[in-house]
This record gives C-alpha cells, sequence and structure tokens, in this order.
C-alpha cells in the first residue's frame, strides 16, 4: 500500500494524508495551515488530483487545521462521500462559514481573494454523512472504517481502518485524560500494523493540570478583586468550554468571590453544539444535561453572551468582569477587539490558554512579558503592552509520556509520526528507542511511503451474521434477548458498545430508521447493561439480582 502524508507531517496545520490500497484510495482529513507565516494555507492538494479518483474522506474532527480545506477538495472531486461525527458535523457548519465570511471581508479590505469560492461551502455540506462513536463505514467487502473516541474535542475520532492489506490506526488529535466536557480516547479493539500517530508535545510533558487550573482560577480572581478587567482568548472549539467550566465551578463553590463571565465570538454557538449531545460528554457533564441543569450559562447571570458590538462595549465600560473570547491567538475575531482595548492598563490580565503560532500576536505578547520593548501588533495596530499576561497549560493533547505508553501498547509494525515539528518527533524517537524497534518514519510534507501488505484471509465484512432479532424491532425487550444469548455464549465478561449490540440483534443489515442515540437510550433503560462511565456507547453487561418483577427473565442464566 501506499501512504501519502500531503500535509500536517513535519508541521501542525494542513493535515492531510492519502492512503492508497490495491483498489480505493481514502483520504484522511483536508485541513488548512495554521501559520501566519506559511506560504500557501493549503497542503498540495495536487498529489490528490493526480490519483485521478478517491473513493472517501474522513474527518477526524472539527478544528480547521483538519477541515478547513476540504471544500477546496470538494471542488475537484464533488461527489465523493465525507465521513464524521455527526457532533463533528455541527461545529464544522460554524467553523467552515466563520471561515468563508473572514476570507470574504479580507478581499473587500484588502483585496486577498478567498482560498475556494463560497459556493463550494453548501456543496461540502451535500457531501457529508453522519455517523457515531463505533460505527463503521463499509467501503467494500475487503474495507472498512471505525471512528473510535479519540478525547480531545466533542466528536473528535481515531479512524481505525480494516483491510485485507493490514490494518490503519490514524490518532488524529488526541487526549488520554479526561476533561472536564470530554474523556480520553478509547483504547483500539486491536492493534494496527500501521499508526499515524500525532506528535504535537512529543517532546514535551505537561504541566499539573490541576494546579495549572488553580493557578488560573486565582490570578482571575485577584485581578477582578482589584478592579481589573480579565481577557482569555480561546479556541472557540474545546479550549472555551473548559475554561467556561473551570471558572464557573470555583464560583458555584464558593472557592472565590463571583464575578460575571462574558462569552464571545464563536464560542456560544459551539457551546450550544456541546450541550445538544450529552452522549459524547463525561459522564457528569451527560448526567447534568439529562436533568436539565445548563451547564454552561446560567440564570444566576454567572456565564452570559455577548449579543451584539452594542454591548461589547458596554461591558468595556462597565465594571471588573472575565471575558472569554475566539480567537484563541489573537489573530482576530472578537479577542482581538477586547485586547485593542484592554492592553493599556496594567490592572488588567490577558491570559494565554492554548497554543501560539510562532508568528501570531498572542506568541508576540507572550514574547513580550520578558522584553524591554512591550510594543506589539494586533489586528494592523501597533499597541503598547502594559496589562498582565499570564500563561496556562490546559493542553487537549497527549503528551510524550502519554504518546509513548499508546505506543508501547499498541506495538505497530509500522510508527509513521505526524503532527509536530521536526525537534518534536526527534525528541519522541529518542524517548521509545528502548522499547520500540520497529520501523519509525519521520515524513515530510508530500512524501510518498511504500509500505508492505499484509495480505489475509480475514473477513472483514461479516455479512452472513444474520442477527438474532427474527425481524423483532430493537427495544426493551430486544435487549434482554441479546443478554440471554450473551450469557448462553458465556461472553458476559466483556465490553460492548451500541453498534456491537445493535449487530448482534440485526446483524450488518441495520433498518436505516434504527436511532443510535435512541438504540443506546434504550440500552441504558434497561437491567442488563451498565453504562461505562466516561466511555460514550459502552457498556458492561449484568446480572441484576432476582426479584419477582425480574425472576422469569434471569432465571434463564
Amino acid at each position: 500500500m501506499e501512504i501519502v502524508t500531503i500535509g500536517g507531517a513535519n508541521e501542525i496545520g494542513g493535515s492531510c494524508i492519502l492512503i492508497k490500497f490495491k483498489e480505493k484510495t481514502l483520504i484522511v482529513d483536508c485541513g488548512i495551515k495554521v501559520q501566519s507565516s506559511a506560504k500557501d494555507n493549503l497542503p498540495d492538494l495536487s498529489y490528490i488530483q493526480k490519483e485521478g479518483k478517491i473513493d472517501a474522506i474522513f474527518v477526524t474532527h472539527a478544528h480547521l487545521d483538519h477541515v478547513g480545506a476540504l471544500p477546496a477538495l470538494v471542488q475537484y472531486f464533488d461527489n465523493v462521500p465525507i465521513y464524521m461525527t455527526v457532533p463533528t458535523y455541527d461545529i464544522i457548519k460554524i467553523q467552515l462559514q466563520d471561515a468563508i465570511n473572514l476570507m470574504n471581508k479580507k478581499f473587500s479590505m484588502e483585496l486577498e481573494l478567498p482560498l475556494y469560492p463560497s459556493s463550494t461551502i453548501e456543496k461540502t455540506f451535500k457531501n457529508i454523512k453522519t455517523l457515531h462513536y463505533f460505527q463503521s463505514v463499509i467501503v467494500d467487502q475487503n474495507l472498512m472504517v471505525t471512528f473510535l473516541p479519540a478525547g480531545h474535542i466533542i466528536g473528535a475520532s481515531m479512524i481505525l481502518i480494516h483491510s485485507k492489506e493490514g490494518d490503519i490506526l490514524v490518532t488524529g488529535d488526541i487526549s488520554l485524560t479526561n476533561q472536564r466536557t470530554v474523556s480520553g480516547l478509547v483504547f483500539p479493539p486491536l492493534k494496527p500494523d500501521i499508526l499515524i500517530c500525532e506528535t504535537t508535545y512529543g517532546g514535551r510533558l505537561h504541566q499539573n493540570r490541576t494546579m495549572e487550573e488553580e493557578r488560573l482560577v486565582s490570578l482571575v480572581s485577584q485581578v477582578i478583586n482589584e478592579g481589573g478587567k480579565v481577557l482569555i482568548p480561546a479556541f472557540a472549539v474545546g479550549r472555551a468550554q473548559e475554561v467556561i467550566l473551570i471558572l464557573k465551578k470555583a464560583i458555584l463553590k464558593k472557592e472565590v468571590m463571583p464575578f460575571t463571565i462574558w462569552v464571545d465570538g464563536l464560542v456560544p454557538l459551539v457551546c450550544d453544539v456541546y450541550r445538544k449531545y450529552p452522549e459524547y460528554l463525561t459522564y457528569e457533564m451527560k448526567s447534568l444535561l439529562n436533568k436539565g441543569i445548563e451547564i454552561f450559562f446560567d440564570d444566576e447571570g454567572i456565564v452570559k453572551k455577548v449579543s451584539s458590538l452594542y454591548e461589547r462595549e458596554k461591558i468595556l465600560e462597565g465594571g471588573p468582569c472575565c471575558i472569554i473570547a475566539s480567537s484563541g491567538m489573537l489573530t482576530g475575531g472578537a479577542s482581538a477587539f477586547y485586547a485593542l482595548q484592554l492592553i493599556n492598563d496594567e490592572k488588567n490580565l490577558i491570559a494565554i490558554t492554548g497554543y501560539q503560532d510562532e508568528e501570531s500576536p498572542g506568541r508576540a505578547l507572550l514574547n513580550a512579558i520578558n522584553q524591554k520593548s512591550k510594543k506589539i501588533t494586533i489586528a494592523k495596530t501597533q499597541v503598547t503592552v502594559r496589562s498582565k499576561i499570564d500563561a496556562y497549560s490546559l493542553s487537549a493533547h497527549a503528551d510524550s509520556n502519554q504518546l509513548s505508553s499508546l505506543v508501547e501498547k499498541l506495538k505497530p509494525k509500522h510508527l509513521i509520526l505526524v503532527h509536530g515539528d521536526q525537534n518534536s518527533r526527534v525528541q519522541f524517537v529518542n524517548m521509545i528507542k528502548d522499547f520500540f524497534t520497529d520501523e519509525i518514519i519521520l515524513p515530510s510534507n508530500g512524501e510518498r511511503l511504500q509500505l508492505p501488505s499484509y495480505i489475509s484471509n480475514k473477513v472483514i465484512v461479516n455479512t452472513k451474521f444474520p442477527g438474532i432479532s427474527s425481524g423483532k424491532p430493537f427495544d426493551e425487550e430486544a435487549v434482554y434477548e441479546i443478554w440471554k444469548f450473551l450469557g448462553k455464549s458465556n461472553w458476559l465478561d466483556k465490553t460492548y458498545t451500541t453498534d456491537m449490540l445493535l449487530k448482534l440483534w440485526f446483524g450488518y443489515n441495520i433498518p436505516k430508521d434504527v436511532d443510535y442515540i435512541e438504540a443506546t437510550k434504550i440500552i441504558e433503560k434497561t437491567p442488563y447493561f451498565k453504562p461505562i462511565p466516561n466511555r460514550p456507547f459502552m457498556f458492561k453487561p449484568l446480572i441484576p439480582e432476582v426479584s419477582k418483577e425480574t425472576e422469569t427473565k434471569t432465571t434463564p442464566l
């Protein structure tokens, strides 16, 4: 087989991977480059165009460095299906529409041509097909692709490609630890022949998360108590939601004096997506939402949405408060607007909580901390930095220790390191060389990798199994029948996903009118399977205690 790391190989940004099997060609991700200094914001899509055709596109998650170039690709392949999780689709609609609005604005102000025409956005949306965690796309009888929870942000997935020529796992961006909003990744159900792994923090360890959160809460509270305002530029997807919950919890637990948190930019829209899909969130967040409790905004007035430009002005004129706004690197949007107004007052604080590109205003701001010259440029305006500046490590990526652990457990025959600079990747290789002696590849953008095929007689798609439903619908009675079947087969000691239980019931031909979320809720209602906390769509079979109500159903086992 052949793998081409079109973009995002020896850099962070423009992620795009082509995987060519004997009969099918797949694309995983197609993002823009986030570096301000990039000569071309798009990956080199000519590599894909030369293939003549592609059969499917798979998206790991909704950050623009993984999806921002999809419309440019759709111009050449306008009928190719694009697969992603349901929350990823909802966020992409927000992200891509905002991206095209910004490009059109730049054209009107600076005559800078957009990366692609606006019309391709709608074409892209029409090609998207959604699914949930653990569901699979059957490309053909010899090729199946499954979406596995990756942590990182809502809907983020590892892409597991199961084929006759070998199994490939593309991690995308991953987090092994539970965040406040989403749980860490789910370990893959098989050991891949090829692992394509991100190395954003391949050479670094994260600081203690709890201590960083406490430090953030403490300084934010201090600045507000002393009469200042706090700006937290945050990535709209993932980081902003984490910061809201960190500060809100500290206020509700009375660890600090109450203050108002204003939320601006794309952040409120993305928060709505998180609230819409409780099944994708941590057990705590899911439980709160299922009880009708608002997790981000509230009636007490702790966290409020900014609804207009007029309201922005009133916030700046008003008293001490905290503002969480996109974009996270101060490259534009609401955060740049607030920064220009707050940066010249030493009472205020600008708190950086995420990755900053070398050429971004956010990085210039951090560099100004220890420099004699305090002048930086934000939104093409030169300003003098007088406010307090601080940075916090709240990363949603796995660090070098966690990545090492993943590689050690998966034991792939070939390890391809991407999504990191050369220094990060080399440091990671030095970390794992004592226990990992198989092939490690550090590709550059555009490099073609010829890898051996592991031809086997294994069955990829078992369409022969008819299921045990006998034509009956999937309901609580069906769940009992599945549980009984597993007990008779001595399979009650394993874990199962919603997808696995549906396939046990229907076989591979699951009726189109079966709703995955509703099926999950049906399983949760019964006494036969227990949801595994912080593992979305995963269950452990139980043997309930025999009672008068359940005796006739439990005694068969």
